[in-house]
């Protein structure tokens, strides 16, 4: 009984030792490829408009990883010019200016919002919506007026793609449909209103940025 039960276990033993030698080793898993590390702040050069001679700056700021705020700024301008003439009709020289012009400029276009993220490997989609503001003033002295008084508003949804090209460098694209209003006045020297518009509408912009960013 015993010489039966060493060789049943002996069978038992060979049986399996044939069986794992005959399985293949496991294989390795592959790896993913290397996620890139998100920054919570990165600025931006958009460069769709750059070749004309301008362009738009935008800040990031995303306290969690799957949105950021968002801040732009465009087409900002200010000045001041003042202008004065020291000859008379004829031409003659003057101690005191015969005519004396100054005028004041200032524009500003800036987006305020916010882009919702979902990372991809090297590439992240985003979209979100964008509110635009506006504000365009031309001011002359003597007498004081607006030639030019102009304010527009808006929304901008928008959908991109973003590619990490560096682990602090990247570049995207987005596309916008925008929803905006505009009004514009102007005003004669007696400070009359001389002219108004109120413009309401819509439009659709398949490329309405080309950002280049970086992280920190």
């Amino acid at each position: 009984m015993t010489r039966t039960f060493i060789l049943l276990l002996a069978g038992m033993l060979w049986l399996n030792y044939q069986v794992l030698g005959q399985e293949k080793p496991p294989e390795k898993i592959k790896k993913t490829s290397k996620e890139f590390q998100d920054y919570k702040w990165d600025a931006s050069l958009d460069m769709y408009y750059i070749f004309y001679g301008y362009s738009t700056v935008m800040i990031r700021y995303a306290p969690k990883l799957k949105g950021a705020y968002r801040l732009s700024i465009g087409h900002h301008t200010a000045g001041f010019d003042n202008d004065l003439k020291y000859v008379d009709s004829l031409d003659d020289p003057l101690n005191d200016p015969a005519l004396r012009v100054s005028s004041r400029n200032y524009k500003v276009v800036a987006k305020v919002g916010y882009e919702f993220r979902k990372n991809a490997g090297k590439h992240q989609l985003i979209y979100g919506l964008d509110v635009n503001i506006a504000y365009d003033d031309l001011k002359q002295q003597n007498p004081i007026y607006h030639p030019e008084r102009r304010f527009a508003g808006g929304l901008y949804p928008f959908i991109g793609l973003k590619y990490r090209i560096l682990n602090r460098l990247s570049i995207s694209a987005e596309t916008t449909i925008s929803i905006h209003y505009t009004k514009s006045q102007s005003f004669n020297e007696d400070g009359s209103l001389t002219y108004a518009r109120r413009y309401f509408g819509s439009d659709f912009n398949p490329l309405s940025a080309l950002n280049v960013s970086y992280h920190f």
